[in-house]
């Protein structure tokens, strides 16, 4: 008949490291468990893990003392005398259910914890607008500037058509708010594109009856901050 293993008295590896994280070995044990650390690297990374586990246990937990009568009453009820605060494997067995306790609730924690409230989802962006001005000398002419304005990223694109500006002169763009007079938006080219960030009182172009104008001024443009020259090119934005 196969006997039972015999017991040697001495807490196994793992239950060990154990006892050292929580700090209830004492005396030749505690510095047995400590010379064992600095010579076996696999014992050592058992208490790093015990302790890794414990310490935040620990931390949500406030200290607080214990009044005087407290173990007598435990050890009245537990049937043991001064003596069983004593006893070794009293502290083995009271480590053993603590350190089940403690990887019971490291097990369990999460599963009882509320689940974290739905991210909230970013806003969709605004979906994208372009505003197109057709700039004819008349309504049944062609174009001769074409004007486009991203409303999202505020950029104002010119493109000319048939600009015919004379040499020694210069385009200059204006914006008509309905009701009021024109503003300035600079000299732009008259052969290639020009793209430039819209003016904050561009935005008044979205409104009805606001016109875009080009007009011939003298070479870099007005100086008056007025319309002096002829108009080429005028219209209004509408939605592409």
């Amino acid at each position: 008949m196969t006997r039972p293993p015999t017991t040697t008295g001495k807490a196994a590896p793992q239950t060990t490291a154990a006892e050292y994280a929580l700090g209830v070995l004492e005396g030749a044990d505690r510095a047995a468990a400590a010379a064992r650390m600095a010579n076996d690297p696999t014992f050592a990374a058992e208490v790093a893990e015990w302790e890794a586990r414990l310490s935040p246990l620990a931390a949500e937990i406030a200290p607080t003392e214990p009044p005087p009568t407290l173990w007598p009453r435990i050890a009245a009820g537990l049937g043991g005398g001064p003596g069983l605060w004593n006893s070794v494997n009293f502290w083995r067995m009271a480590a053993a259910a603590g350190v089940a306790l403690a990887a019971l609730s490291l097990t369990l924690g999460p599963n009882l914890r509320p689940p974290p409230p739905p991210a909230s989802r970013p806003a969709a962006p605004a979906p994208s607008r372009t505003l197109i001005a057709k700039l004819a000398p008349a309504p049944d002419r062609q174009p001769v500037v074409v004007a486009a304005l991203d409303t999202n990223s505020g950029e104002l694109i010119l493109t000319p058509v048939a600009l015919a500006i004379p040499a020694d002169k210069s385009a200059e763009l204006w914006v008509i708010p309905a009701g009021q007079k024109a503003i300035s938006l600079g000299v732009i080219d008259p052969v290639q594109p020009t793209r430039m960030p819209a003016p904050a009182h561009l935005n008044a172009a979205n409104r009805p009856g606001a016109v875009l104008a080009v007009t011939v001024e003298q070479p870099g443009g007005s100086p008056t901050g007025q319309a002096q020259g002829p108009i080429v090119g005028v219209g209004g934005f509408v939605e592409s």
